[in-house]
């Protein structure tokens, strides 16, 4: 028997439809807050082969590294100059080599001797120091018969200084695994490794994994080599080679993603993040149309600067805060004068977008801020710089822009508009409150959809218990109108009109029904019932009237 629940209205069941919608359409604009607790790393132990490459190799600083840089980059060209918000930048160098161009190895990552922790952002006797990630695009799997040469690093002298100081000057280390067989240490690139982030705190290179979670390198121990180029890389012989790269870096550590069934989690964007005490790394992704972005914060200790570990097991990170966000292909991410920086590149032929969000709130969007290409960003305090770095083969660029969004340029393009200010005045640009990237447009639209949807479906549903109701009152009051002779009820009355009465053989009271309103008030067929002393005789149906189907919610019985 199916049983109808009489807490069950249609109005709850509207209402219902109605909130689903509107959390779906606020879900996909401003952003939802995940479970922080679904979001761990699993810290590896200390690599022991770097203490016997140690004893094999000669070492090597980050000041030696610094002054060996010799390769020399460009001025910022115009199409830098006229980005929003511009302050200062510069281009790889196009020969010698020809990274401005190189279609093999592509930026990704950025950070600056200000995430390191130093007084001032001066290390090893060097202020201003930048460092860049890049990947080998043959790492990915499929790209190329030929394998890939893995993660490199950069390291820029006076890369953030203002203006194009003339000792400016870069070079390229490889980063590499250290590994033991039969006893013997040797290394080797890092082989199938897409990573899209970098932060460089004390003396560690934090550098994601999309896969495996975080690696971490250790700047105590960079190593001198053999190189030249199509050299390989590892033992060869009785020496040590690190490709086309005189030094290379050594993963110490690995900080492997952890997560329940049902979470997923690629680590791909990564920047310091100063909004606590102690600071945290903020890892986020990079996602494709049709998903979202998750980003995750985990906390450092002061002391190691390594990730703090839970308190009741010193292995497991577990991240401090989580959100996700509908911002797709989210290239960088990070905090800054009381917001989030979010950096979106929906194609090489298309300007990036800039957000600004916090969360829980709409990001204001300034669309096309970027040329095309833009990847990871890191801030810097000191002069209030947002730095960004971008990949596109010809059109690379580095550069700072205004933290707090003052155009200080002389020319402001915005949607096809062209303002001109005096040097060395401000502008402020107006963002678009709400908006978003081309590639997220859709995902609001179907939010969206999805709300006015619920809201008819609830109306439909209002709409449809209603005539529900109407059929079972009718019915009621169908099944209650049973025909009673009146004569029945005690005295004989006269036989005149249409109440008249006869009375046949065998005390067998009939009557016939005068009119056809009388006929059709009768719920059914009518038969002669016999009257004995005392009763009450009334006529009642044969075959009672069945209700109308009626599908209602409920349950078995």
């Amino acid at each position: 028997m199916m049983e109808y629940s009489r807490h069950h209205t249609p109005y709850a069941s509207m209402f219902t439809y109605l909130i689903f919608g509107l959390v779906l359409f606020a879900s996909s604009t401003n952003g939802v807050e995940m479970n922080e607790a679904h979001y761990k790393l699993n810290a590896s132990s200390y690599n022991p082969a770097i203490a016997l490459l140690d004893s094999a190799l000669t070492k090597a600083s980050v000041a030696d590294v610094l002054d060996a840089a010799d390769y020399q980059p460009l001025d910022a060209s115009d199409f830098m100059r006229q980005t929003l918000f511009y302050l200062k930048g510069f281009r790889w160098a196009q020969q010698s080599p020809a990274d401005e161009s190189n279609t093999i190895w592509q930026p990704q990552g950025i950070s600056t001797s200000y995430d390191t922790g130093f007084a001032g952002g001066v290390v090893h006797g060097n202020s201003d120091v930048l460092i860049v990630s890049w990947n080998d695009e043959r790492n990915k799997t499929g790209a190329a018969t030929e394998a890939g040469k893995g993660v490199r690093v950069t390291f820029v002298r006076k890369g953030t200084a203002d203006n194009m100081p003339e000792n400016r000057g870069y070079i390229h280390a490889l980063l590499v695994e250290p590994f033991v067989t039969d006893g013997k240490p040797d290394f080797k690139e890092l082989q199938n490794v897409i990573s899209g982030g970098i932060v460089w705190r004390g003396d560690w290179l934090f550098v994601t994994d999309d896969k495996l979670g975080v690696r971490v390198f250790d700047l105590t121990h960079i190593w001198k080599v053999k190189y030249s180029t199509g050299g390989s890389v590892g033992k060869q012989g009785n020496d040590y080679w690190g490709g086309e790269y005189p030094f290379v870096i050594p993963q110490a550590r690995v900080y492997n993603t952890v997560l329940p069934k049902g979470t997923t989690f690629a680590p791909h964007s990564a920047s310091l993040d100063r909004n606590s005490t102690p600071p945290c790394i903020m890892i986020g992704e990079s996602t494709s149309p049709g998903k979202n972005s998750t980003f995750a914060k985990f906390q450092l200790d002061n002391d190691t600067n390594l990730f703090n570990p839970d308190s009741s097991n010193n292995t497991i990170v577990t991240a401090q805060w989580a959100w996700q966000t509908n911002i797709q292909n989210a290239k960088g991410l990070v905090f800054a004068k009381d917001h989030y920086f979010i950096t979106s590149n929906d194609g090489d032929d298309v300007q990036g977008d800039l957000y600004q969000w916090q969360p829980g709130s709409w990001a204001a969007t300034y669309a096309k801020t970027f040329p095309p290409g833009v990847q990871g960003i890191s801030y810097k305090p000191a002069g209030d710089e947002l730095w960004v770095v971008g990949n596109i083969p010809g059109k690379r660029y580095i550069m700072a822009l205004n933290a707090g969004l003052k155009n200080s340029t002389n020319t402001i393009n915005t949607t096809n508009t062209t303002e001109t200010t005096a040097p060395g005045s401000t502008v402020t640009v107006e963002p678009h409150l709400g908006g978003m990237a081309g590639s997220s447009i859709a995902g609001v639209a179907l939010g969206v959809l999805i709300g006015v949807c619920a809201v008819l479906v609830g109306i439909l549903m209002l709409l449809k218990r209603r005539r529900q109701k109407a059929k079972m009152a009718e019915y009621a009051e169908s099944v209650e109108r049973v025909y009673t002779k009146p004569e029945l009820g005690g005295a004989e009355r006269s036989n005149t009109g249409s109440e008249g009465s006869a009375r046949g053989e065998g005390g067998t009271l009939s009557r016939e029904l005068d009119t056809e309103k009388e006929k059709h008030e009768l719920p059914g067929k009518t038969e002669r019932y016999e009257l004995y002393s005392g009763e009450t005789a009334k006529e009642l149906p044969v075959q009672p009237l069945q209700p109308p189907e009626i599908r209602e919610h409920g349950k078995w019985s």
